[in-house]
């Protein structure tokens, strides 16, 4: 598949999936970390910021398409192997700073952040699984 729209949209709706999947499967896992989501800090419900969050997964695409493209070459082994590659990198270069610089300003948890980090990567490795699959190495 060459066209990147068509690959962007597609990993988008499988992140989406995947994030609603997570989302709600975390309250029953870590109910607790749940609990802190009730906090101030934390904005109220609202249409448009609900929006945003239906709206991030096709950024992220977007943005994991790029890194796909420009890093490809230097994933090896199989397509499997080349995703779980990507998304750790991803995790390191994009989530540990900005989780801990989120940490170190908003009163929230360690247990928290490091359910951010591991959601992060679990939907980094969906959305690039579906990228390498439409644009292999």
């Amino acid at each position: 598949m060459k066209n990147p729209f068509v690959s962007i949209i597609l990993a988008g709706i499988v992140i989406l999936v995947v994030s609603l999947g997570m989302l709600y499967a975390s309250v029953y896992v870590f109910s607790s970390v749940t609990d802190e989501y009730y906090n101030q800090v934390f904005r109220s419900n609202s249409y448009a910021t609900d929006m945003l969050f239906y709206l991030h997964p096709f950024v992220l695409a977007g943005a994991l398409y790029w890194f796909w493209d420009h890093s490809k070459t230097q994933m090896k082994g199989s397509l499997l192997a080349q995703a779980v590659m990507a998304a750790l990198v991803y995790g390191v270069v994009a989530l540990v700073p900005v989780l801990l610089l989120t940490f170190s300003a908003i009163n929230v948890s360690a247990t928290m952040v490091f359910t951010w980090l591991g959601y992060g990567v679990v939907q980094a490795f969906c959305g690039l699984l579906v990228i390498a699959k439409n644009h292999p190495a």
